[in-house]
């Protein structure tokens, strides 16, 4: 589907950074000379300016390994018609949750073109970038609001069934009323326009709320009654979430999104053809060598693409404006990440990591303290009351229990005597 396509049912946000990559990789492929070979900048690239050609790197998508397998895995999850309402996409900053976020919404764009030609009211998937809550707390009416923009707007359509503010007293029996019109307003949104997949970019900016678990049971339920996939993107600040009760957890998956690491050596040789893909795309008179230093760049932009891909730009930023021809090691060197940045980066990745790499199933720590919390300590088992059934079921009738008292028949209770005057015969 066309880009003129898009725009012309839809001028949503999240849909703004892949219409505008697209026509820019659109703008620049069409300098390509007839016969020229793509796995390179097009020559007519070192005729334009600095800005051209900056913009050529900085929206240039290179797809991958890593990218490639969190995608087929997220795709699997959203085919799946009895897949889980609420799915996690966790990795490292910079790791190209963006990038993997813009292929999603292309791929289930393209899938679903034909339906969406035939019936403009159609919207296969969406999605807004979650807010932080800051000093303001958070909005769930401004949440609802922003979600059904993205689905086109149709929040301005509950205005209509706003009961009037009338007194100071009603502000909160007014703030509560909306907040219902605007939340079911979001849910008719979704079955109105077919949307079966809704994206939460930034989705650890739910830790900023006071309830989270709260908040997922909200999530929970909106995606439950819209029959629709609630997904989260996050960074690894993401993990407390994913296990808030086991009603949850059993109602949730996720996707992994890792970073290359170093000394693996599938991740090395992975790592290598994308940073050979990258400096190709390079537009300089002279091609630099940086699959030389694999390593260097490996631990230098800790396995992350998008800190890679910043790192180069910035490379590349240096080279143009001081009308250098190649990119020298000094200047790879002065566009490099801070030491102190990329150690305190690394040392978030390594938590993040240990977290998600420990979910073994054959694990034998796992086994054994399943084992353990499956079976019940010895003391419980003397402990446990014991209780003999007996059937109430006699086929008699039941006999009203006699009453017998402990003083005898004929002999006085104690205080039966009348008390009072006694008047003399």
């Amino acid at each position: 589907m066309t880009d003129q396509n898009f725009s012309s049912f839809i001028d949503l946000s999240v849909f703004k950074p892949m219409i505008m990559n697209n026509q820019k990789q659109a703008e620049f492929n069409a300098l390509y000379a007839p016969g020229e070979a793509h796995d390179k900048f097009p020559a007519a690239l070192l005729e334009l300016d600095v800005v051209r050609r900056l913009d050529y790197f900085f929206y240039k998508r290179v797809n991958h390994a890593k990218l490639s397998i969190a995608t087929d895995a997220l795709l699997q999850k959203l085919m799946d018609p009895h897949g889980s309402p609420i799915i996690s996409v966790i990795g490292p900053t910079r790791v190209g949750k963006t990038t993997l976020r813009d292929k999603i919404l292309q791929t289930v764009l393209e899938s679903n073109k034909d339906l969406m030609q035939n019936d403009p009211r159609v919207l296969p998937i969406s999605g807004i970038e979650l807010i932080p809550a800051r000093q303001m707390g958070f909005s769930w009416k401004t949440f609802y609001y922003q979600s059904s923009l993205a689905l086109g707007e149709i929040a301005y359509l509950l205005s209509k069934k706003l009961p009037p503010k009338k007194t100071a007293s009603s502000a909160s029996t007014y703030r509560g009323t909306t907040e219902l019109l605007y939340r079911e307003g979001f849910i008719s949104a979704l079955q109105m326009r077919s949307t079966k997949n809704f994206l939460f970019d930034e989705a650890q900016n739910l830790l900023y709320l006071t309830d989270t678990l709260l908040a997922l049971e909200e999530l929970k339920s909106l995606a439950n009654a819209a029959t629709a996939s609630f997904v989260l993107f996050g960074t690894y600040d993401l993990i407390p979430l994913r296990n808030q009760n086991a009603q949850l957890a059993f109602r949730s998956d996720e996707v992994h999104f890792p970073r290359y690491v170093v000394g693996v050596k599938q991740d090395e040789n992975d790592f290598l053809n994308l940073l050979a893909t990258l400096q190709n795309m390079l537009p300089l008179e002279k091609t630099p060598d940086l699959v030389s230093n694999m390593e260097d760049f490996l631990l230098g932009s800790a396995g992350c693409v998008g800190i890679l891909k910043k790192w180069l730009y910035d490379a590349l930023a240096l080279t143009l404006k001081t009308k250098n021809k190649e990119m020298t090691t000094e200047i790879i060197k002065r566009a490099s990440m801070h030491p102190d940045k990329l150690i305190a980066a690394a040392r978030e990745i390594m938590v993040g990591e240990s977290y998600m790499n420990e979910k073994s199933h054959d694990s034998n720590q796992y086994r054994d303290q399943l084992r353990s919390l499956f079976t019940p300590p010895p003391a419980y088992k003397l402990n446990l009351p014991t209780f003999e059934l007996v059937s109430t079921d006699t086929g008699a009738t039941p006999q009203r229990e006699k009453r017998t008292s402990k003083y005898g028949v004929g002999k006085r209770k104690p205080g039966r005597d009348v008390v009072g005057k006694v008047v003399a015969p």
